[in-house]
């Protein structure tokens, strides 16, 4: 019952995270593909 009860709280907050890394993967190869294509127009 207590675990249960303790996976309920702890699989929102793995989402939470995930979610945010997932955009600062996001953000950070969207960075990467911008700079790769200024300077390949160079």
């Amino acid at each position: 019952m207590y675990a249960r009860n303790l996976s309920k709280q702890i699989i929102p907050i793995l989402h939470f995270i995930f979610l945010k890394n997932a955009v600062e993967i996001f953000l950070f190869y969207h960075r990467l593909t911008t700079i790769f294509n200024c300077t390949s127009r160079i």
